[in-house]
């Protein structure tokens, strides 16, 4: 169990902090080398290079079949929160984010063992990154560009130049460092007209005004 404190250590609970003892830990060295930095980096970036996968073609197809189980994982962990239809969508999305506060979060984080691959905080993480990624793919412009670990997965608009990386959205949402909701976030990335404002929601004041023009 971790030791840190919600109520004593609130620095350990941003995206930062949480991605370098939640997850950089299990990157392979080479795939460290590959991704050239040890921090978190944006949500929104724009597109640099050919945005072309890495990864040989046999490897691409096992990232995207194990993006589609982390699917399949959030639909059976989070059935609470499905909708009378069961779409794994928006609504599902919203209903999520109404019940599990900041604090939540940090009492997951207190809970798990890092040293662990599977535990529950990174096990979630990567179920909402993987379910507003696959949302994210059916929409029009977008598509997965699959790298490894599979968490490093992004989306290309190659028209507009940008990546999107959704479990980077999903990880800071997890975090302190939460400046709007995840499905404000996805509602915006799946407008092709307004993808581009994503860039600049940086600080709490910008993204509290593209939450509100989204609403």
């Amino acid at each position: 169990m971790s030791e840190r404190s919600p109520e004593t250590d609130h620095d350990a609970f941003t995206a930062e902090e949480l991605f370098k003892e939640f997850f950089w830990r299990w990157y392979k060295p080479l795939e460290r080398e590959v991704r050239g930095r040890e921090t978190l980096g944006a949500d929104v970036e724009p597109l640099q290079g050919s945005a072309a996968s890495r990864l040989p073609e046999y490897v691409r197809g096992n990232v995207l079949r194990q993006l589609d189980r982390m699917v399949d994982a959030a639909r059976q962990d989070q059935a609470r929160f499905l909708p009378p239809g069961g779409d794994l969508g928006l609504e599902w999305l919203r209903a999520f984010e109404e019940n599990y506060s900041v604090r939540e979060a940090q009492n997951l984080v207190v809970a798990v063992n890092a040293e662990q691959a599977t535990n529950d905080f990174v096990v979630l993480v990567c179920e909402l990154g993987a379910v507003v990624g696959a949302l994210l793919n059916r929409t029009e412009g977008l598509e997965w560009v699959p790298e490894a670990p599979y968490w490093e997965s992004y989306l290309v608009d190659r028209e507009r130049q940008l990546v999107l990386r959704p479990f980077v959205a999903a990880l800071r949402f997890m975090s302190t460092s939460r400046l709007y909701a995840l499905g404000e976030w996805l509602l915006i990335a799946m407008e092709p007209g307004r993808r581009r404002s994503l860039l600049q929601l940086d600080t709490p004041a910008s993204a509290d005004q593209a939450a509100g023009d989204a609403s």
